[in-house]
């Protein structure tokens, strides 16, 4: 039975960020601070995070971890949900040989338009569906929410701003074209700065012809339909050929390559899809309000605590002892799980019980894989703070 919360103590606690996706990562401080609390049952152990009104762009944090009866992990779960809504966990159980299997879960989430947009349109179907959902002829500047796919498994969701400035004929390298000319204005989508703001050309069809913000993205002539066939194509100089086939319940748009497969409605805004551009598969659906992904489950990585040793859960050290009755001087192996959704799933180490403080509290020497060297300090109620050498500290608060 859990204890009543407000009992349960609150720690002040940063994490390094290569503990965390690595897709994220470029985008968090290199010490991911929050505030968790602790909350102890008899076989189950909880680090239950806050938002935090200070740093608005960081994860929400809950692990929890199921114990035997001896004190060795049997099972857990880490959670980290983001504050635009996507959540992601890795999941922990005991296999019968004693090692640990590690399943992270694909990411998944929702995704909102952005206030005054016009719709939500992929990065890659830009080409088809931009045009129609611009109103033609308007000098006052239109914003879609424009969604595109990181080379790791995430989604970056932003706006693109456009002004329509004028009609101009834009050769292309097997025909000239009459096309709208538009300026654009990009944010929050990762672009490089150069690419941030530009110009895009826009062809009888309302299809993207030509632009600065996604360079490699050139027609070879304007799109036309194909012969004998219900459908439109557009050639590209790098990017290969686009098709959009129009049916009884709207338009369906795929790529030669098999890059990506999606359904739009019949004024081209996106209902779903599903993309390889990234290696990684991709499913998105429009609910009507919002876009929902999800990517799948990555393959299950093992774990083998080291001979002699025990495994610990990051809230393990928050324990009055991280491991039971370690005598002064007295050294054992770990194998520490931490139940962020990084890389770093599994780290090999070292516990050792070092001699009491003057005040009798325990403390202890954690070293780990990668050099991290951590001192801890824990009286009867557990974890009073930890101090690295890295960016992994703890405190307790009063």
């Amino acid at each position: 039975m859990v204890h009543r919360q407000d009992q349960d103590p609150l720690f002040s606690l940063t994490l390094p960020r290569s503990w965390f996706r690595s897709s994220v990562q470029s985008r968090l401080p290199e010490r991911v601070a929050t505030t968790v609390q602790l909350m102890r049952g008899t076989v189950v152990l909880r680090l239950l995070g806050t938002r935090e009104q200070t740093a608005p762009t960081l994860p929400t944090l809950d692990f929890t971890g199921r114990l035997q009866a001896n004190g060795t992990i049997d099972q857990g779960q880490g959670r980290l949900r983001w504050p635009e809504g996507s959540l992601e966990s890795v999941e922990v159980s005991q296999a019968l040989d004693g090692s640990y299997q590690l399943q992270k879960s694909g990411l998944r989430g929702v995704l909102n338009p952005a206030k005054n947009s016009l719709g939500v349109v992929h990065e890659a179907l830009l080409w088809f569906g931009l045009g129609r959902l611009l109103r033609r002829g308007s000098s006052i500047e239109q914003t879609v929410t424009l969604v595109r796919e990181e080379s790791t498994p995430g989604l970056l969701s932003g706006t693109l701003a456009l002004t329509e400035e004028r009609e101009e004929l834009l050769k292309l390298r097997d025909e000239a074209v009459m096309a709208r000319r538009l300026r654009y204005r990009a944010s929050g989508l990762g672009y490089p700065k150069e690419r941030e703001r530009g110009t895009l050309w826009l062809g009888p069809q309302g299809e993207v012809l030509k632009g600065d913000l996604i360079p490699s993205f050139v027609a070879t002539a304007a799109m036309a339909p194909e012969k004998n066939d219900p459908a439109f194509v557009l050639k590209t100089l790098e990017s290969g050929q686009w098709r959009a086939e129009q049916g009884g319940n709207g338009w369906t748009v795929t790529h030669s390559e098999g890059k990506l497969e999606a359904e739009l409605d019949f004024e081209r805004r996106l209902r779903r899809l599903t993309s390889r551009l990234t290696g990684t598969p991709l499913s998105a659906e429009w609910d009507g309000t919002a876009l929902r992904y999800a990517y799948p489950s990555l393959l299950p990585k093992f774990a083998t605590v080291p001979e002699g040793g025990v495994a610990l859960f990051l809230a393990s050290l928050f324990l009055p002892e991280p491991v039971a009755g370690l005598a002064v001087g007295q050294k054992r192996p770990v194998l520490l799980l931490p139940l962020v959704t990084g890389d770093e799933l599994a780290l090999s180490g070292e516990l050792t019980r070092l001699p009491d403080s003057p005040k009798k509290t325990r403390r202890y020497r954690l070293t780990l894989d990668g050099g991290t060297i951590a001192e801890l300090e824990n009286d009867a109620l557990g974890l009073v703070r930890l101090t690295s050498n890295g960016a992994l500290s703890a405190t307790r608060k009063p």
